[in-house]
């Protein structure tokens, strides 16, 4: 059994490898050994297993959370320990040394001082209950379906649950996969006035910084805000699944309002239909 230091995502990222702009965020590349890396995906539980046998769609998300893995004896060991490595107290202490400033800096209501382990309660989501945690961490083998329909967005632009701090990505893409898409943007407002559905965004609005290509063995980290913007590329047509691990904080209150920014149902179904009205007309 390996510590949980040596399969912590964060163990070896440095304060250094943290980018501001346009959130804070850390792109790691090589993130784990590479014989770590080819072990977890020969031992990565079956297909059928993380959809619990659910129907795959086309371009569907499952989800396989730390509660799942752990009331699952089929799981592999390696796997089982991994995952809660990423859900962990050394896992939450390297987001505190690599964010910690940030967060003082977005949220000082929140974080007054830098937080520490010793002082942040923390558990399991869907096993600890909120009121008696401050922060509930998950970690999930994830996975999304082959394209068999029409090409698509597993999810377009969009800013988290505004109770999340922190959400991550870690790649785990397969050699043979030949798939075009499926690649993580980060983007910017390209103006002060915006207006959000639910969580969503729309393109209008974003300007793209930077693109991170879905590859093996690669994590991606931000600190969660109303500036956090982000979405997936369509996804070609392909046999292949999206392999990664996703990876949640989450406090007990919400870290901004997003409420103010969202367009009403009745606000947006008007602008759809005087967007395509003209078209209707010809």
């Amino acid at each position: 059994m390996k510590k949980e230091e040596e399969l912590c995502l964060l163990s070896n990222v440095k304060k250094s490898d943290v980018f501001h702009e346009p959130f804070p965020h850390i792109i790691i590349r090589d993130t784990i050994s590479p014989e770590l890396i080819e072990e977890l995906i020969k031992r990565h539980p079956p297909l059928e297993v993380v959809t619990k046998r659910e129907l795959l769609g086309s371009n569907k998300r499952f989800d396989y959370t730390v509660k799942d893995i752990q009331a699952d004896k089929t799981v592999d060991t390696l796997w089982s320990d991994f995952i809660q490595a990423q859900a962990g107290k050394v896992f939450l202490s390297k987001i505190f040394e690599l964010f910690g400033e940030d967060m003082v800096k977005l949220y000082p209501k929140t974080f007054p001082t830098i937080p520490t382990v010793e002082t942040f309660t923390s558990g399991t989501r869907f096993i600890d209950s909120r009121e008696d945690q401050r922060i509930l961490l998950d970690a999930h083998i994830s996975v999304n379906s082959p394209v068999v329909d029409t090409p698509d967005s597993v999810r377009a632009g969009h800013v988290d649950d505004p109770r999340k701090l922190y959400s991550g990505l870690f790649y785990m893409r397969r050699d043979n996969d030949d798939s075009k898409g499926g690649d993580l943007e980060l983007y910017q407002f390209k103006r002060k006035k915006f207006k959000m559905y639910g969580q969503g965004i729309d393109d209008k609005y974003l300007k793209l910084i930077k693109t991170v290509p879905y590859e093996k063995n690669v994590l991606v980290l931000f600190l969660n805000s109303i500036d956090s913007l982000h979405g997936v590329t369509v996804r070609e047509k392909t046999e292949h699944p999206r392999y990664f691990v996703n990876l949640i904080g989450e406090l007990k209150e919400p870290l901004f309002d997003i409420k103010k920014y969202q367009e009403g149902v009745i606000a947006r179904k008007l602008r759809r239909i005087k967007k395509i009205l003209p078209k209707l007309l010809k």
